[in-house]
């Protein structure tokens, strides 16, 4: 394929799957990457993430979807599987639909999950890596960030397993680099690796804070001893991590976003 048939090729692809993304809500942080940042995002995980069951721990952006379009297109290669858990529904059926329209099917499963609730015991180390993009706890240093890779190393927790993780990070933030140092003692003291940091390379497009910039952290799991995490196994209530979605939204909040539009709530999650 020649190298302007491609890049078409890829522009139609991003669009079939911007116009079936459903509308972000920005209060629970559904803030997906868009164009640009979300090609070279997938081109640049698909390597890593080819051959390896791979759990992605809520995905609005849709990496996985622009990946399994990629794969079906012989642009990239494939990986084992790949598990997308959301607590958003829409994403969820929209994904399949994707997937069945281009031939990936066989690649995809979804979870209707909320990561205040303990993994579901089936799907524990289930997984060789897991990709997130989670909500990133401006007003509690990364803690939201934290409860996200908490349930991706459950879910790839064996020796050698990998997370990659996007955080927001800008030099002139003092926030973002708090909120970074919280979670790199967060990975070493829990017996996982830092392997890599990549630095500014995405951006958010934010309306209120349009040049905040996102890095991406590669960890892996080392095969020393482990300290358990601290919300490994169990259901969170929403109280326990302050201003998970930042100081506007108040808890409890919704477990489930459903297919009809609608809220689900629970008082806590699920134990």
């Amino acid at each position: 394929m020649i190298p302007s048939e491609r890049q078409q090729l890829e522009e139609h692809l991003l669009d079939v799957w911007e116009a079936a993304r459903p509308p972000s809500l920005r209060e629970y942080d559904q803030i997906p990457m868009v164009r640009d940042d979300l090609l070279a995002s997938v081109k640049a995980a698909a390597p890593q993430l080819a051959g390896k069951r791979v759990a992605f721990m809520g995905d609005h952006d849709g990496v996985s979807v622009v990946l399994g379009m990629l794969v079906a297109n012989g642009l990239v290669p494939a990986p084992l599987s790949m598990r997308i858990l959301d607590f958003d529904e829409r994403l969820l059926i929209q994904a399949e639909h994707v997937a069945a329209r281009y031939g990936f099917s066989h690649l995809l499963n979804v979870s209707l999950y909320n990561a205040f609730d303990a993994v579901p015991a089936s799907l524990v180390g289930k997984s060789d890596a897991y990709y997130t993009n989670p909500p990133y706890g401006m007003s509690n240093a990364g803690a939201s960030v934290r409860l996200f890779m908490t349930r991706g190393m459950e879910l790839a927790s064996r020796v050698g397993a990998r997370g990659y993780v996007v955080l927001p990070y800008d030099c002139q933030r003092s926030w973002t680099q708090d909120a970074k140092e919280h979670t790199f003692r967060f990975v070493t003291g829990h017996g996982w690796d830092v392997v890599n940091f990549v630095p500014e390379i995405h951006s958010y497009h934010l309306d209120d804070d349009p040049h905040l910039k996102s890095a991406l952290l590669t960890i892996e799991a080392g095969s020393g001893q482990r300290r358990r995490l601290p919300w490994q196994g169990r259901g969170v209530d929403h109280h326990e991590i302050a201003h998970f979605y930042g100081r506007s939204v108040l808890a409890p909040y919704p477990r489930y976003l459903l297919r009809n539009q609608t809220l689900m709530y629970m008082d806590k999650a699920a134990s």
